[in-house]
């Protein structure tokens, strides 16, 4: 009897990685005879085999086939199929398989079955559950799954570094910043595979600290501080109030703590020296509020910026004094607090007992002192700096008479302006003396001589006439011979307008002789100073004398230059004589426009004859026929 066997046979393949929980398994059905070679044929396409794999079936597969005298015990392959096997969610799996085969000829068919258990694939665990079920100011707690047992855990902040934490289901975050938003992912290591998987991220946030909500946030120095708040709820707050001092650094006021309310009054009343000391330049200071909490021996802060406002700080000014420095003028007025134009100085003065006060930390730095008309109109503004001892600012005069004001003001070191102190004076006209003085001789020649006085002088009124003439005198010399001693004079005194009229008149004032010339010099002086005139005398000019030589002079004096000239007819002055038309001519402007004089010099040729006397001709006479 014939000796068959018969038997399927398994291989498999799968995706390694763990990234396919699948493996592709092929069965093979063979057959052998072990006694004789195999022999036989299928010739009318009626032979078929099936494979079924784990309830999977190939199906009848039809075919001829041909044994083709296969030696005794060597497999000859009936057929493969390959089947795709799901692992189970661990990544094992056992399989069983069967083949079946009907050759039509003898033996009429064959069948052989089997199992296997396939390698078993690595698998990553799958995270089913993660989320942060809780959060506090600094820390947050995380509850997490998976679908496998898994031996690590591993988290990362804000795509940081991973850190390694035990494997508990829930875990805790802790150093975390209040009121901060974060990201977080886990990892976790699959026990049988060694493979991690890792979770998306995770968006959380702290619970605040408190908050300020004011905003702005301004004061007035001295004044309470408001401030109120959100979120403060979770725990008591401490406060800081930081201030900007003169060298830009921020300089710790005051700080109070266990505040927890939605609105906080800040009595600073305390602190207002030290707050105004470091602000003496500005109105405005800049701030820095702290609020802060302590957690777990930390500080937890948020920082706001704001101003101090310095208000109510004016300096004050009370006093000054002021006067004319000009003594005749004040002597003459009877007040140095009255002036008169021209003359005197305006001198405003702050000792050091009336100098202006600043105040809350400031100091002065100058005082504005202007001098304006009535109708307001500033005339002199200036600008006098501080100093430790008495101020003085000096004005000088005044050229136009009416009211004035003088107004003072002091500027502190914030730029703050004090009250306006104003005191008021008056400038009465005021001109210098003039005068006018005309001497004559009688006919141009006598000695007698008469003398014209008109003078003027300021009547300086105020509700009086303040000013007076002083003196009205003269004295006399021969040219540049030496002075005579002074002569007054008593003159007429009248009111004109603003001025006293002062006029002195006398014909035979002085006897001069003809031959020599004089000098005098007239002085008149009111209560302020006094004024010079200078006036000469000439010799004596007789209208006509005829000299021992016949000589005739007309307005000239006989002296010895005159009468020596050669001349019978000399006159002083031009001589006016009636033309045959009747018309008046003077002879002399008449020669002068008719004759032209030109001067000419040439100079000496060089190649005269022998014996040649040079004549230049210095002038050209040309007579006009006009």
């Amino acid at each position: 009897m014939a000796t068959w066997e018969s038997r399927v046979t398994c291989s498999e393949t799968y995706v390694s990685g763990g990234a396919e929980n699948y493996s592709n398994v092929t069965i093979t059905f063979q057959i052998r005879r072990m006694d004789y070679s195999m022999n036989g044929y299928n010739y009318e396409g009626t032979a078929n085999w099936s494979i079924a794999c784990n309830g999977s079936h190939s199906g009848n597969q039809y075919f001829n086939f041909n044994w083709g005298g296969t030696p005794a015990g060597t497999w000859w392959t009936v057929g493969s199929y390959s089947f795709k096997i799901p692992h189970n969610s661990d990544g094992s799996k056992t399989i069983s398989y069967s083949a079946y085969f009907y050759t039509g000829i003898t033996p009429e068919s064959f069948s052989a079955s089997g199992s296997k258990t396939l390698t078993k694939i690595p698998r990553y665990a799958k995270i089913t559950t993660f989320k942060v079920t809780s959060t506090t100011q600094t820390g947050a707690t995380v509850t997490w799954n998976t679908d496998a047992t898994c031996n690590a855990l591993y988290y990362s902040l804000n795509n940081g570094s991973w850190k390694s934490i035990s494997v508990a289901k829930t875990f805790s975050l802790s150093g975390l910043a209040p009121g901060t938003s974060y990201t977080l992912k886990i990892r976790v290591k699959r026990s049988d595979s060694g493979l991690t998987t890792d979770s998306s991220n995770t968006t959380f946030s702290t619970l605040p600290i408190a908050t300020i909500s004011t905003y702005p946030i301004t004061f007035n120095i001295g004044s309470p501080l408001v401030l109120t708040f959100q979120n403060y709820n979770n725990n008591a707050s401490f406060l800081r109030l930081y201030q900007k001092n003169t060298s830009d650094s921020w300089v710790k006021i005051t700080e109070v703590t266990g505040i927890q309310q939605s609105s906080y009054t800040w009595n600073l009343s305390s602190f207002a020296t030290t707050m105004y000391n470091n602000t003496p330049n500005s109105n405005t200071s800049d701030i820095k509020i702290i609020c802060g909490v302590v957690l777990n021996e930390k500080e937890y802060t948020n920082e706001y910026l704001g101003t101090a406002n310095v208000v109510n700080s004016n300096p004050s000014f009370t006093t000054f004094v002021f006067g004319n420095t000009e003594e005749m003028s004040s002597e003459m007025l009877g007040s140095t607090l009255s002036m008169i134009t021209y003359v005197g100085n305006l001198r405003v003065s702050i000792s050091t007992a009336n100098k202006a006060i600043a105040k809350n930390g400031a100091s002065i730095s100058y005082y504005n002192i202007s001098v304006s008309n009535s109708n307001g109109d500033i005339t002199i503004l200036k600008k006098v700096n501080e100093t430790t001892s008495n101020l003085a600012a000096d004005f000088g005069n005044f050229q136009t008479a009416g009211s004035y004001s003088i107004k003072v003001e002091a500027v502190d070191s914030r730029g703050n302006i004090s009250n306006l102190v104003t005191k008021n004076f008056v400038v009465y006209k005021y001109h210098t003396p003039t005068i006018t003085v005309t001497l004559t001789r009688v006919n141009n020649f006598e000695k007698e001589t008469g003398v014209t006085i008109l003078a003027y002088l300021s009547r300086v009124y105020t509700t009086a006439n303040k000013n007076a003439l002083s003196s009205l005198k003269y004295r006399f010399r021969e040219q540049g011979g030496g002075w005579s001693s002074y002569f007054t004079l008593s003159p007429s005194i009248a009111t004109s307008n603003d001025d006293f009229k002062i006029t002195y008149t006398h014909d035979l004032f002085r006897n001069l002789e003809i031959q020599k010339a004089y000098e005098f010099e007239f002085v008149i002086t009111d209560k302020i100073q006094a004024v010079t005139s200078m006036q000469t005398v000439g010799q004596g000019v007789p209208l006509m004398t005829i000299a021992d030589s016949g000589t005739v002079l007309v307005n000239e004096i006989p002296t010895m230059e005159n009468l020596e000239n050669d001349c019978s007819f000399l006159v002083g002055s031009d001589i006016l004589a009636r033309d045959s038309l009747g018309t008046q001519r003077k002879i002399l402007e008449e020669i002068t426009n008719k004759i032209t004089f030109s001067e000419t010099i040439e100079a000496e040729p060089q190649n005269t004859m022998n014996d040649t006397i040079w004549c230049p001709i210095l002038a050209t006479i040309t007579l006009s026929s006009e």
